[in-house]
């Protein structure tokens, strides 16, 4: 059936069960959306349905599908084709004309299966039309892996916390499919009767930084804030907090693992400001301290105490051979890896290290007092001045240009500076729409650069020099953009409802 055809059709249906005013049923395409991708957290699920191919899971954070013949997961429905809000109440599947209504806060939602469109709906169809019913499956009878248990309307862990049993669907290949508040989707044959629960989504949706690390995308978070509140609390972060874990994402296997803080030994804290990897740790800036994960043991370590600074926060490191500096609200300290001890750092003191970069030949902090730079392999850091006097004030954000260049965010006036670092000239990109609201990250390649703030994402064409705004209307899962990371593909944007992926430059 053609677009034009199945439109006709979707009105004549409109108009023959009087539902009124036809603009109410202007379809949402899911194809003008289609380069974006959101991750939420989906581990609260509140239904299910079947369809003709796949297995829908409603919950929290959208909508999870499973094709019915393969098992294979595929892209989940959300805001970004169309979905007017993520948090889902129930679902109800129509055989006879191959629909999925969702009902979420918003109102309710059909998603035509076949057409890939979204219309809003005037009504939720109180039983899943064409559907026979199932009897009840015994859950009792399921085993799980080691270390939980399952009774018929809960699952508890080791820890003796327990995950209300929240819906139960049985498909027509004698799969039991069971819906979890906290562990996610759980799917068992009957035949083998081994449930497999599969996690989806990072920890908390309040994304404040990711970083790529080969086939790993690692995630943190903050609970109870946005990273824009935990810059301006500065030291009186370590008084707040309680994100659950730091998420690790196998993009090759689609896999997730949260790590819980104060469940994982060595891993005290989970609120996370920053993420470094290198070729053999993970490096978390956080509320608690330092984080470090080594990729070979797979052991946690936080670091709680530093010479010369106060307090335990860390808000950004940067590596630089086997020495990893470190900022924090009142300055630098400095941690000898294979020695595995801290120093104290003469003169890095009483200083708000917002950003560290490592480009051009030279270590960058951007501070509540200016740019301050390092040579690579030296301790001897220096407070940047030129003619201009373009970086004086606070930096909050820093990216590698090209070779010679560094981009700087400036919280006022807003925008940005380009560096060169050969002639040490400096170009300004005003952003007067952002008054006086700090830039939390900046992500550059040849053509664009990308500028994380908190009314969206912000994409300069350094050709024209012209600015572009990316909303929620565009397919972000929430304008307020916290992280932004720019790589081969496409654009990863943490924000404070999840993750959103950009394929392509937006263009």
């Amino acid at each position: 059936m053609t677009r034009n055809a199945f439109l006709k059709k979707v009105l004549l249906r409109a108009i023959s069960a009087g539902t009124g005013l036809l603009f109410l049923f202007t379809p949402v395409d899911a194809g003008d959306r289609r380069d974006w991708t959101t991750y939420t957290n989906m581990n609260y699920v509140t239904s299910f349905a079947e369809g003709d191919q796949e297995v829908y899971a409603g919950t929290t954070g959208g909508v999870r599908r499973f094709n019915l013949f393969t098992g294979k997961e595929g892209k989940p429905l959300t805001t970004a084709e169309g979905l007017r809000d993520n948090r889902v109440r129930r679902l109800a599947y129509d055989h006879r004309m191959g629909d999925l209504y969702i009902d979420t806060p918003a109102g309710v939602d059909r998603w035509g299966a076949g057409s890939e469109m979204f219309f809003p709906s005037a009504r939720f169809p109180e039983q899943n039309a064409g559907e026979t019913p199932t009897a009840p499956f015994n859950l009792n009878t399921l085993f799980l892996e080691q270390g939980l248990f399952l009774q018929e309307d809960e699952i508890r862990d080791r820890h003796f916390r327990t995950y209300r049993v929240t819906d139960r669907l049985t498909d027509r290949w004698n799969h039991v499919w069971v819906g979890t508040w906290g562990l996610g989707v759980g799917m068992a044959d009957i035949r083998h009767r081994m449930l497999d629960l599969m996690p989806y989504g990072p920890a908390e949706n309040n994304v404040t930084a990711c970083v790529v690390d080969g086939d790993d995308l690692w995630i943190g978070s903050l609970e109870g804030m946005s990273f824009f509140e935990a810059r301006r609390r500065g030291l009186f972060n370590t008084a707040v907090g309680g994100a659950r874990g730091t998420t690790r994402y196998n993009r090759r296997e689609g896999t997730w693992r949260t790590y819980e803080a104060g469940e994982t030994f060595g891993l005290d804290g989970a609120d996370v400001l920053s993420i470094l990897p290198d070729d053999a740790n993970v490096w978390f800036a956080t509320f608690s301290g330092l984080v470090r994960y080594e990729k070979r043991s797979e052991a946690w370590r936080t670091y709680r105490n530093f010479r010369g600074i106060r307090g335990m926060q860390v808000t950004d490191a940067i590596r630089d051979g086997k020495w990893l500096w470190i900022g924090t609200p009142t300055g630098l300290t400095l941690l000898d890896v294979p020695g595995d001890s801290t120093l104290s750092i003469a003169g890095g003191k009483d200083t708000y290290i917002f950003d560290m970069e490592k480009a051009a030949g030279f270590l960058w902090a951007g501070t509540s007092r200016g740019v301050f730079q390092c040579p690579v392999g030296s301790a001897a850091w220096k407070r940047f001045q030129n003619t201009s006097s373009d970086l004086s004030g606070q930096v909050t954000a820093i990216a590698a240009g090209g070779e010679e260049e560094v981009w700087f965010g400036l919280l006022s006036p807003p925008g940005l500076v380009l560096l060169n670092v050969k002639d040490e000239r400096t170009t300004r990109y005003p952003l007067p729409e952002l008054a006086g609201r700090p830039i939390a990250g900046i992500s550059a390649d040849a053509r664009h650069v990308w500028v994380a703030t908190e009314i969206g994402a912000m994409r300069l064409d350094r050709k024209t020099g012209d600015w572009r705004r990316f909303t929620r209307a565009d397919g972000l899962v929430n304008d307020q953009v916290q992280t932004v990371l720019r790589e081969k593909d496409g654009v990863w944007f943490g924000t404070a409802e999840g993750i959103s992926h950009l394929r392509g430059d937006g263009n």
